[in-house]
């Protein structure tokens, strides 16, 4: 009887899984959820006082802002790929730094004309972007045209829908050196609510200031709202990040600019409201940029817009708080150390003297250096002392495995659970709710947190169903315990205390849970033969990285590097595990889509599979699934799974936006502060379409 309840298991959370994937997929270049596919497109842009107000602009996701002409002239750089316009306006010539810019996402490359300087030819340069991806207005009268009613040179428009559609995108493997999330983005202890950069005081520089309400920062030019020519709106944006790069100037030509685009120099970040400093690296142009705050560790920013304020690591910023001024300051040159985390990169080389020419380069430069603490990342693990009490059921080396972002009572023990808070007044309507929990433990038989906690609601009379995902890191006080996040709760009293967590902050009605360890797929997988699935460039250089310092008590003989990528790749059991815990390469969602496709082609392989094969699969998978469902329970859920219109499945996550705020505690972990009272009626109406 275990067997085939066992095998409805895995029927009904592949199926399941399936629906989750009816949900839109995770932009790369924003983190934002888009069904668009990634088409990048790097348009360069003029900035003179007769391109402005740029056309298009605000569909860009990042924008960098380059000096291109020595005295503090620049231009943008802008990057299209969720929102692409029909029209941007105006176009200008490339110089070898947008080249490298371009690199760094393998984006189509698209300008209007080039220098062709001696060392400083773009054209020569070219050859290091894709052929389909290089994109020259002057010789191409289909996308681009002048603007009449606009003056030469400021005036070159790109039908950018056309080009995009035109665009041979086969076998183009794009990329983001940004990492993003909506919840665990990193957040600095300074706060800091206006930042300016000067280029050329009075004509070119940049100021943002932090809107609490939207959580975004508003961009001026020259003390004016920042608008887009087309839609007349405010360009606002989650991230602000300076990055200081070295400056020269081949032949000592003024638009020339030699810019250090490789090696390594500082950063500051502005994100939510906090301002930190950190470093960027980048081993070659082939590679890409990484950026760090001082700790060494990967800074992910908020998913959403981003502006890039390269600026000669020279000059000055200026950031504020509440009007006061926090950093008027010159960073210091590099070297620094180098990131903690951060690949070894060539040493940056010394810039050429620059022909210094009358105006704000030509003044003393202060070498004051900034004051402020490093950040801290957020990935829902910190980086502090791990805790040493001893907890019951683990020794202090798994407690402190397990523990690294919260401080441990000693008096804490595992907690048994009598009563699950079961809300009796709930009127289920037919409604039935089931708890799934995901945990990712690296050793066998170790208990660790459930980094997947989603509500599954299911109506088996009209073959309805709903799943609910609840952010890990929302702060609870589980029964009998202290503070902490919900994810963690499952350490001390299993499905059972996040059953009754569960119910009693969100006023639900659930008895019944299924606990699945993603660990088991490598001997799953092995078993069935492996898998097979659509595998990137960048996915294969990561799951390779992850062969190499991921240990497994397991197969651990199977560490085949891989060496394919495309579609349809043949994968181990190792590779697939190491393939669904990519995450830094892009963003937490999409390790969980990965998850779930990873799911969903083990079930397409069971099908394929004899029935000895399916019964050493069951006996594998027995050790690593939990439920208190009973058979009965069980064959309808997957007898509901089996016959779902996938597409009708509707989704919610909890803490809903607007309902909760983020940041650290007293303590220095981050939590997710809810309106418990707000997401209980909200969930509620989301599951039985009324307050209920």
């Amino acid at each position: 009887m275990k067997r085939i309840l066992i095998c409805a298991i895995i029927l009904c959370v592949a199926v399941f899984s399936a629906a989750a994937l009816a949900e839109a997929g995770t932009s790369v270049t924003t983190g934002l959820p888009t069904e668009a596919e990634t088409h990048i497109l790097m348009v360069q842009l003029d900035n003179e006082p007769g391109a402005r107000p740029q056309k298009g602009i605000a569909s860009a996701d990042i924008v960098y802002e380059y000096e291109v002409y020595n005295g503090g002239y620049t231009r943008y750089t802008a990057v299209f790929n969720d929102t692409v316009p029909e029209l941007v306006e105006a176009v200008r010539s490339a110089r070898i730094l947008h080249v490298d810019c371009a690199l760094d996402y393998n984006a189509a490359f698209i300008h209007y004309g080039g220098q062709n300087y001696q060392g400083s030819n773009v054209y020569q340069y070219m050859g290091k972007v894709g052929p389909d991806l290089r994109v020259d207005g002057m010789s191409d009268d289909k996308h681009f045209y002048r603007d009449t009613a606009r003056k030469a040179p400021n005036n070159v428009v790109c039908k950018l829908q056309l080009l995009m559609n035109d665009i041979n995108w086969n076998g183009v493997d794009q990329r983001c050196p940004f990492a993003f999330s909506e919840t665990e983005y990193t957040r600095g202890s300074e706060a800091a609510d206006s930042v300016t950069v000067s280029y050329r005081d009075g004509a070119y520089v940049a100021s943002y200031t932090y809107d609490a309400d939207s959580g975004l920062y508003l961009r001026f030019y020259n003390d004016e709202p920042y608008i887009d020519g087309d839609t007349g709106e405010q360009i606002a944006c989650a991230n602000v990040i300076v990055q200081y790069m070295t400056y020269g100037w081949y032949n000592d030509e003024a638009d020339a600019p030699k810019v250090t685009s490789t090696g390594a120099n500082r950063c500051d970040y502005f994100i939510d409201g906090t301002h930190f400093t950190g470093t960027w690296s980048r081993a070659s142009v082939d590679d890409a940029t990484a950026y760090y705050d001082e700790a060494g560790n990967e800074v992910v920013l908020k998913a959403g817009k981003t502006y890039v304020q390269t600026l000669k690591d020279t000059k000055e910023i200026s950031a504020y708080s509440g009007g006061e001024l926090l950093t008027q300051r010159s960073v210091q040159a590099f070297p620094a150390p180098a990131p903690a985390t951060a690949p070894a990169t060539a040493e940056a080389p010394e810039a050429e003297p620059e022909a210094v020419e009358a105006g704000p380069e030509a003044t003393a430069e202060t070498q004051a250096q900034a004051e402020g603490t490093a950040a801290v990342i957020w990935n829902g693990y910190d980086d502090g002392d791990a805790p040493t009490q001893t907890i019951e059921g683990l020794s202090p080396e798994e407690a402190a495995a397990l523990y690294p972002d919260e401080e441990l009572d000693e008096t804490q023990q595992t907690v048994l659970v009598d009563d699950l808070m079961v809300n009796e007044a709930l009127d289920d309507e037919g409604w039935w709710n089931i708890l799934l929990l995901g945990s990712d433990s690296r050793e066998l038989g170790v208990r660790s947190r459930s980094d997947s906690i989603v509500i599954l609601s299911v109506h088996p009379e009209t073959a309805q169903a709903k799943m609910t995902s609840i952010m890990r890191d929302t702060r609870v006080q589980p029964y009998g315990m202290g503070y902490m996040k919900i994810t963690t709760a499952n350490i001390y009293g299993g499905p059972e205390i996040m059953i009754r967590t569960v119910n009693e902050y969100f006023g639900m009605n659930i008895t019944n849970y299924v606990m699945v360890d993603m660990q088991s797929l490598v001997s799953i997988i092995d078993l069935i033969g492996g898998v097979d699935l659509d595998i990137t460039r960048a996915e294969r250089t990561v799951i390779n990285e992850q062969l190499g310092y991921d240990t497994y008590d397991f197969h651990v003989d199977n560490k085949t590097r891989l060496e394919e990528y495309g579609e349809n790749v043949h994968l181990t059991g190792n590779q697939a595990l190491a393939y669904a815990r990519i995450r830094h390469l892009d963003s937490d969602y999409k390790r969980t889509e990965r998850q779930r496709k990873t799911l969903i082609a083990i079930a397409k392989k069971l099908q394929e599979c004899d029935v000895s094969t399916i019964f050493s699969v069951i006996n594998t998978l027995s050790e690593y699934v939990t439920t208190n469902l009973t058979l009965s329970d069980m064959l309808q859920l997957a007898s509901l799974g089996l016959s779902l219109d996938l597409s009708t499945v509707e989704q919610l996550r909890v803490p809903v936006d607007g309902t909760f705020h983020q940041g650290l505690s007293e303590e220095g972990v981050f939590y997710i502060w809810a309106d418990f009272d707000q997401n209980k009626k909200l969930l509620h109406e989301f599951i039985y379409g009324s307050e209920n």
